[in-house]
């Protein structure tokens, strides 16, 4: 499972880290959703891109500027896409499968009232796994969020247009949310005007009751005070057997214009994070303010290095309309920039196994700096000279989440033991040959000394 971690200020320690706005941000949780991953990758291509938050707005330049401070106050992580063995199988023909590669919902393995069971339910599309927990994916990702502590977390999906709070178990707003809901409700205003975007609380807005979500978890368990599911397309016309069509726009004209507005969404939520009582006081934002230099910077080159260890092979946007991302979508762009970014080994969070790293840091005109063996030195080089020339810095890191280096410590354990067990055996058995071997020899010889 594919990580990438965003530092719109640029490369910074842990403490200063901790004391930045965290976002947690989820894509492609279900494979036939791939508008979902799509508009992830086009998320990082802005991110990555020293020039991007100018381009979100680009006949505003001074909301640009602003965005760039708000950015230089937060630290991402986001997920391209979460589900791949589900995506995977989607590729190879089952174009209605939502569920992982073992056969389980993702989106309703979490704990948060897992298990139940609705009059519709349909084990083919929610089937929750045998206990919460139980899928690779949602144990990463659990993992990932206690370690990671987000303020915001978005869960994206396609299948109708809508921006959810919790419940999705309920049908009701959770004390809590409220204010979270009001941001919704004023970028339901301000960007999605025209469509039939609607908002509210899933269970209740959606139309079912949704049992085990990542949402309810993230806001119940992990208290993280903005907590979203966007649905960001859905065609009701679509035959239930036609589910490309269902989730996903046909034509290129579709695809950008969902692509523009959900786009604009992110970051007009960006810019209301701040109204939230829960963050409204946040150290960050006097942090971003004080880090914002004398402007944004324009040199192009590294903004076009970061994106190549993040996005479409180096490709950033240039224009404020996303462009589609070729072939099938993350496992193509996020593959792609590592290759051209550099590859070294790290360590994950929540005891996941080493993985492939791709590092890129866009610091003003100079070139990206690859991962391995000095490039976190060499990234902080870069940010200082572009500190000193008042431009803006940013640091991606792409990591890779799983459990190959745990199972495969365990299983080394695991042939020691065995090892040691089967030695143990062998030794022990010679020493009782040996003995028995020389008993017989002992008492032939007593026998032969007899008169």
């Amino acid at each position: 499972m594919k990580v990438v971690t965003v530092e719109p200020g640029g490369f910074t320690t842990p403490e200063q880290q901790a004391d930045k706005v965290h976002m947690l941000l989820d894509f492609g949780e279900h494979g036939r959703e791939f508008i979902s991953s799509e508009l992830g990758l086009v998320l990082l291509r802005t991110l990555a891109d020293p020039d991007g938050p100018l381009k979100v707005w680009p006949d505003d330049p001074e909301r640009g500027r602003k965005l760039q401070q708000l950015l230089r106050a937060t630290f991402i992580k986001i997920l391209p896409m979460e589900n791949e063995g589900g995506r995977r199988l989607v590729e190879s023909g089952k174009m209605c499968e939502r569920k992982n590669g073992r056969g389980v919902d993702p989106n309703r393995n979490w704990p948060i009232d897992w298990g139940r069971k609705e009059p519709d339910y349909d084990p083919n599309e929610e089937y929750p796994g045998t206990a919460p927990f139980s899928e690779p994916e949602v144990k990463l990702l659990s993992d990932l969020a206690k370690a990671f502590s987000p303020h915001v977390w978005l869960n994206v999906h396609s299948g109708m247009e809508a921006m959810f709070v919790p419940w999705d178990h309920k049908d009701t707003v959770p004390p809590g949310a409220e204010d979270a809901l009001g941001i919704l409700q004023r970028i339901q205003k301000d960007v999605m005007q025209g469509t039939g975007c609607v908002v509210g609380s899933g269970g209740k807005t959606v139309g079912y009751l949704a049992h085990g979500t990542a949402t309810d978890y993230m806001f119940e368990a992990l208290h993280v005070p903005v907590a979203y599911t966007w649905e960001i397309y859905g065609d009701f016309k679509a035959h239930f057997d036609d589910c490309f069509r269902m989730f996903n726009p046909l034509d290129e004209e579709g695809f950008r214009a969902v692509l523009q507005r959900w786009h604009r969404a992110i970051f007009r939520l960006l810019e209301l994070i701040p109204s939230h009582p829960a963050l409204r006081d946040h150290k960050a934002w006097a942090l971003g303010a004080a880090s914002s230099g004398s402007g944004a910077n324009t040199g192009g080159a590294g903004g076009q290095g970061a994106a190549a260890g993040a996005g479409q092979g180096g490709q950033a946007a240039t224009s404020s309309t996303p462009a589609p991302a070729q072939g099938t979508g993350t496992e193509q762009g996020s593959g792609q920039g590592q290759g051209q970014a550099g590859t070294a080994p790290t360590t994950t969070p929540g005891g996941a196994s080493d993985g492939t790293t791709a590092t890129a840091q866009a610091a003003g005109p100079g070139p990206a700096a690859s991962s391995g063996s000095g490039a976190e030195a060499q990234g902080q080089q870069q940010q200082q000279e572009a500190e000193d020339a008042g431009g803006l810095r940013v640091a991606v890191v792409a990591s890779s989440l799983g459990f190959g280096g745990q199972w495969g410590g365990m299983f080394s354990a695991l042939l020691a033991v065995t090892g040691l067990a089967v030695v143990g055996v062998l030794l022990y058995r010679r020493h009782a040959a040996d003995r028995s071997h020389a008993n017989e020899l002992a008492r032939q010889r007593s026998t032969y000394a007899q008169p």
